[in-house]
């Protein structure tokens, strides 16, 4: 990996601050529908929601969903980048995706 956001090959991915800026200025979100569940790890919503997660990354990434990723922010080690992106509550589910498909914009709005 060495740094390289679109060399992930993972069902959810962790993210910290410095991977997410990266995703952003390397066009990853501009390729990619990416949804990231934001959440604190001592939150019991948050938990039971991590497993649903994965389980539906899963599934999609084995049936050849590539241009639909996951990411998992936790905003009590994140809590910079958190508070940078206004994310207050938990968990939330972001969607982000800056690229040119006017369907999946609406869809996510």
């Amino acid at each position: 990996l060495e740094g390289d956001p679109t060399r992930i090959d993972t069902a959810v991915v962790n993210v910290d601050r410095a991977l997410f800026h990266a995703l952003e200025s390397c066009g990853a979100l501009r390729d990619e529908l990416w949804i990231f569940k934001v959440f604190v790890h001592w939150c019991p919503h948050c938990q039971q929601l991590m497993p649903r997660l994965y389980r539906l990354a899963l599934v999609l990434r084995q049936r050849g969903s590539l241009r639909l990723r996951f990411g998992a922010i936790n905003c009590a080690t994140e809590h910079d980048l958190c508070a940078e992106q206004k994310w207050l509550g938990h968990p939330l589910l972001v969607p982000r995706y800056t690229g040119a498909d006017r369907r999946i914009h609406d869809a996510i709005e």
